[in-house]
C-alpha cells in the first residue's frame, strides 16, 4: 500500500514488455487513513515527439473508480519514455 505518489513512481517499475493492451495492474493507495483501489490500465506503445526529442513511449491510464480518492471527471492518461528511466513526456 502506498500514498497516490509513490503508486505512480511504483507503476513505472512495472515490466510492460510482457503485457497487451488493456491488461491492467492492481495497486492500493492511502490517503487521510483509508485505502482506495487503483488499477493502471496498459493503453500500448506509441512514438511521441516532444520538444526534447522522438520518444518511443508506454501509455498508461489510472482507471479512477467513482467514490474513491478522485472524482469521476475526465480521465488521465501518462506517456512514459519505453526506456529503463521511464520518464514521464506527457
Amino acid at each position: 500500500m502506498s500514498d497516490i505518489v509513490s503508486a505512480f513512481y511504483y507503476a513505472r517499475t512495472f515490466n510492460y514488455s510482457k503485457m497487451k493492451q488493456g491488461d491492467r495492474a492492481h495497486l492500493e493507495n492511502f490517503y487521510k487513513d483509508k485505502s482506495y483501489s487503483l488499477d493502471i490500465l496498459y493503453r500500448g506503445k506509441e512514438t511521441v515527439t516532444v520538444e526534447a526529442g522522438t520518444f518511443d513511449c508506454i501509455i498508461l491510464e489510472p482507471l479512477v473508480q467513482e467514490g474513491g480518492l478522485f472524482k469521476s471527471e475526465g480521465s488521465i492518461v501518462i506517456w512514459l519514455t519505453d526506456d529503463v528511466l521511464r520518464i514521464r513526456l506527457k
